[in-house]
């Protein structure tokens, strides 16, 4: 995933349906801003109610954006779309309206589905290479944690939302169980913007809907801790993809400090095919090991991931190579002190768990690249943890 590229993209989506009216929205409040939006974005196609999971008095939605033609992989091939990383990728880059206000989200997590209702995944030739959901009009934790927050990365405007991959792992904005007395506020209207890229190894054209699913209370729920998703890279503020030189290593990033106090209600690492595990420490002491799992998948058909140099033709050999479906999860909360030094250390094994092969634009075989990257859910509070608890008569599961 080369994160500039996508935060870029989320930049021209906010100046496509905002920026580029200086002279109207220069004179417009945020919430104002948001309603501008709206004219511009199309609506969800479809709005599901469901039943919440974590809150007896949550709202439960599931919202239908599409639906979107993915070509099939002979006819769409290397065509350099701008900011494109996958030559057979399809962007869908556009803002999101039609999501709660004045509300406080527990829950969201992003998946496709095809227009008959079932799932779209990569064993049905749907490849996710990254849905990134930046909300514009909050300003809270760094959506890009990096030390000094310099450069675009460091500096971008907005909060990171709903982030997903192929893992599909959900953003969750308290713990899995409630009790955590936290949730990603939303004071009036989100200025929500997302930047996506698909793929479809099938040779006929195939439909599929962007589906954000996620579970929210009206109001602020008495909520004490507003949540948020951070990216953390051992590249610091740089890009975060990089091409080792030797198979068998580890990585360190920067002692970060924490802006704020709070908590990490989640943590979760991201590492590409030959890493091994993930560790992230706090003032040197290690608060979560983020493991990989892998499967086995096959060429063109597989799971595996798919960046700017990492194009798998269809129609050349395939290769069967070890893929990471999973990375484990820390989900108990770790509390942060503003200041706190975070850093990680990334565990590459190229030897157990050999780069995934790729190809250029000329055929010649390469190997794909690497990353370290935690993406954490960071819920700032001042309040010691006994004080962010919630009652258990308010939960589904007690």
């Amino acid at each position: 995933m080369k994160i500039t590229s996508i935060f870029a993209s989320l930049v021209a989506v906010q100046q496509a349906t905002a920026g580029s009216l200086n002279d109207v929205t220069n004179k417009l409040a945020r919430r104002q801003l948001g309603d501008l939006m709206s004219a511009f974005a199309p609506p969800a196609a479809k709005v599901e109610r469901l039943n919440p999971l974590i809150r007896k008095d949550a709202s439960r939605e599931r919202m239908w954006f599409g639906p979107y033609t993915l070509p099939s992989v002979k006819a769409f091939h290397m065509t350099g779309m701008p900011l494109q990383m996958d030559p057979s990728g399809v962007q869908i880059t556009r803002p999101l309206t039609g999501f709660c206000s004045n509300c406080t989200v527990l829950y969201g997590k992003a998946n496709l589905f095809f227009e008959n209702g079932t799932r779209a995944t990569a064993s049905s030739g749907v490849y996710v290479h990254h849905i990134v959901v930046v909300d514009t009009a909050k300003r809270t934790f760094p959506v890009y944690l990096c030390d000094g927050q310099k450069g675009f990365l460091g500096t971008f405007p907005g909060v990171g939302f709903i982030i997903s991959g192929n893992d599909e792992a959900p953003n969750w904005f308290t713990t899995p169980d409630g009790k955590f007395n936290s949730g990603y506020g939303i004071k009036n209207k989100p200025m929500l913007a997302m930047t996506s890229e698909l793929v479809n190894y099938r040779e006929e054209d195939q439909k599929v809907f962007i589906a954000m699913e996620y579970e929210y209370m009206k109001g602020s729920a008495d909520t004490a801790a507003d949540a948020s998703v951070s990216m953390f890279s051992v590249t610091g503020c740089d890009f975060p993809d990089y091409h080792p030189k030797t198979r068998v290593y580890n990585i360190s990033s920067a002692a970060v400090p924490s802006p704020s106090n709070g908590y990490i209600i989640n943590a979760k690492g991201h590492l590409h095919d030959g890493g091994d595990h993930i560790v992230l420490t706090v003032n040197g002491n290690v608060v979560c090991d983020s493991k990989a799992i892998y499967t086995k998948s096959s060429g063109a058909g597989g799971g595996g991931h798919h960046h700017k140099r990492d194009t798998l033709d269809a129609q050349a050999p395939q290769e069967d190579w070890d893929v990471i479906t999973e990375m484990t999860q820390c989900t108990k909360p770790i509390p942060v002190k503003k200041g706190d030094k975070l850093q990680m250390v990334s565990y590459y094994d190229g030897e157990k768990h050999p780069p995934r092969p790729t190809q250029d634009q000329t055929g010649k075989k390469l190997e794909a690249d690497e990353m370290g990257v935690f993406f954490l859910n960071f819920a700032a509070s001042d309040k010691p943890m006994e004080q962010l608890v919630v009652k258990s008569s308010a939960l589904i599961q007690q």
